[in-house]
């Protein structure tokens, strides 16, 4: 079996078990579907949409604990892959939301900013939700500058 269509499999029969309420089951197959993720099994470009799925549902339940360690497992991850490559950014994003929930301003900040110089060339949504996550943040720690 191909395993980018078994993980893709996993993550959204995952999905739509959390969807209908069997919580324990589908958390059980979206946290399989991140082991599949970093078991290079997969190729980049399959890996990191997953990866986004994933963390599109666990911001969607407000899964604090499981954002948390899948971006930072999925950040070892991304160390492999080249800065063009768009899931490096994109990954980012998460990790600073995720930084920002725990009370790591500056983190997140500084995370959200690298996303901004990154994608700015190769992928201007990215570059741009990486700008707003640095408002966010600033006016969430009152530190917008006053006009």
């Amino acid at each position: 079996m191909d395993a980018n269509l078994a993980g893709v499999g996993v993550l959204f029969e995952g999905r739509a078990l959390v969807r209908q309420g069997r919580m324990n089951e589908g958390m059980a197959l979206l946290d399989e579907a991140m082991v599949t993720v970093l078991s290079d099994d997969l190729s980049p470009e399959w890996a990191g949409n997953i990866y986004c799925h994933l963390m599109a549902a666990f911001h969607e339940l407000a899964d604090v604990r499981r954002a948390r360690e899948w971006v930072e497992a999925t950040a070892r991850w991304l160390e492999g892959l080249p800065v063009t490559v768009l899931f490096t950014g994109i990954c980012r994003i998460y990790r600073s939301q995720v930084l920002q929930i725990t009370g790591a301003w500056e983190q997140a900040e500084l995370e959200a900013m690298r996303v901004c110089q990154d994608l700015a060339e190769i992928h201007v949504a990215g570059a741009a939700e990486g700008h707003y996550q640095v408002g966010e943040i600033r006016r969430l720690a009152s530190r917008v500058p006053i006009l």
